[in-house]
């Protein structure tokens, strides 16, 4: 029997899907206490899940001698019993919604060697109220703390750059975000996180909770969920350089009754005001070539736009306004 075996493997991995087997075979689970890990490549561990029901956890550094250098994806997802827990140093990577959900975790310690937090990483942490980012983190994935509820201030550290969305939508109560005066890129000014090289506005703090405000003359681009969530703006004055107005820069800004478009801007992204139900009027310049997927969807009081003669619109751009004719 044992023969038999060993000649169906060895015909199994002659097969042209053998490659996904050796895989399989590679990625297997292991346990170490409360943690399943798998071994990498470079045989360094990723934390895959955490099984206990402990309230503070510090993970191992390493695990059945392999050194951690991961904590995947989701790994500590909705633990929501959660109070503290320390990554150990080593660790390089936490991937994306490591630890989403953790409703009760009020302190989390994170070592010099980490270089990337994934996207929704800390998401829903609605007790964490200050964070300090190593000063090796170089990324730091889109909604990263997405609803931080009760998140007050955080620490960048000068390798960080924002490429992508806003990371900190949904923080109501985000006051300060501090950056070394000397950061390249950053510049965290009044209610505005800013891009300086691309001129791009990466988030609105909600915490101003003015009704008014006006884009400083110096931004190009409106990022990503910039705005998303500030329900209490009635009006936002874009200035002249605007080129683009990014995804979801708008999304559920409730309040917003207008808004005029400033000429030369060429694009606005997939759901840029969805979700804006008292939006009644949209003004655009001929300027703009591109309105996104569901741009516009649900602004249910908008009753009034004037469309560019060669605009490309996105499917459903316009579902759910029921006013506009």
């Amino acid at each position: 029997m044992k023969k038999v075996l060993i000649v169906l493997l060895c015909l199994i991995l002659c097969l042209p899907g053998a490659w996904v087997v050796a895989k399989v075979i590679r990625l297997m689970r292991y346990t170490d206490g409360d943690f399943v890990f798998i071994v990498l490549d470079d045989k360094s561990a990723e934390v895959r899940q955490y099984t206990g029901r402990d309230t503070s956890v510090e993970i191992p550094s390493e695990m059945k001698g392999h050194p951690v250098s991961r904590i995947g994806s989701k790994a500590f997802e909705w633990r929501f019993w959660l109070k503290e827990i320390t990554v150990p140093e080593g660790v390089r990577e936490i991937g994306d919604g490591a630890f989403a959900g953790c409703t009760s975790l009020e302190k989390i310690s994170l070592p010099d060697s980490l270089t990337s937090i994934g996207a929704g990483a800390f998401t829903q942490c609605q007790s964490l109220v200050s964070l300090a980012i190593p000063q090796n983190v170089a990324m730091l994935g889109d909604g990263a703390f997405d609803a931080c509820v009760h998140l007050e201030e955080i620490s960048l550290p000068k390798t960080l750059s924002l490429p992508g969305a806003n990371p900190f939508s949904g923080c109501r109560r985000l006051q300060t975000i501090r950056l070394p005066e000397d950061h390249p890129c950053l510049t965290a000014e009044g209610p505005i996180l800013w891009d300086r090289v691309e001129n791009r506005l990466i988030c609105y703090l909600q915490s101003a909770e003015t009704d008014r405000y006006e884009v400083p003359d110096e931004m190009e681009i409106i990022g990503s969920g910039a705005f998303t969530g500030c329900t209490f703006l009635k009006e936002i004055v874009l200035p002249d350089g605007i080129r683009e107005i990014r995804d979801h820069a708008f999304y559920g800004c409730t309040a917003l009754k207008e808004m005029a478009i400033p000429e030369g801007t060429e694009s606005i992204g997939n759901a840029a005001f969805s979700g804006c139900t008292g939006l009644e009027e949209m003004k655009l310049p001929e300027s703009v070539s591109e309105i996104g997927y569901l741009a516009f969807y649900n602004c249910v009081n908008l009753s009034s736009i004037n469309l560019p003669e060669n605009v490309r619109i996105g499917q459903d751009a316009f579902i759910g306004c029921r006013k506009l004719q």
